[in-house]
């Protein structure tokens, strides 16, 4: 009887944890460092400062590039939920939206910084490209 009263119990907090668990989570984001838990948006921000510090910008770089960065980050964002676009139209659309950023940055950066943002870029889609 007591082993029983004890398994309806766990049972009981296990369908509690289950139910209520995403509240709990969702009660619990604001409290969590930044640096937690971000998912693909934050990491991709990372990834954006990472490029954006290896440029090694100046505070005038930095405050002009950033809305050209953000308008590229939007493009990049409806293209990837686009589920009617083929593979091939996606590849072109992408080559197109790093073409306009380009040509938006290169008064800003001077040539190696313009350099090294596309070695940056090639490496990235070499890594997407491995299995």
């Amino acid at each position: 009887m007591k082993t029983r009263i004890l398994s309806l119990m766990a049972i009981m907090a296990l369908g509690s944890l289950v139910a209520f668990g995403p509240i709990a989570k969702a009660d619990d984001s604001d409290s969590k460092p930044a640096t937690q838990d971000k998912g693909k948006a934050g990491a991709r921000h990372d990834r954006m400062k990472q490029i954006v510090d290896g440029l090694n910008l100046t505070d005038d770089q930095k405050a002009k590039v950033k809305p050209i960065f953000q308008d590229e980050a939007q493009k990049m964002k409806a293209l990837r939920q686009d589920p009617n676009l083929s593979k091939q139209d996606r590849m072109a659309k992408l080559k197109s939206i790093h073409e306009d950023t380009d040509a938006k940055l290169k008064p800003i950066l001077t040539s190696e910084q313009l350099d090294k943002l596309n070695k940056t870029r090639q490496e990235a889609h070499k890594k997407h490209q491995q299995p």
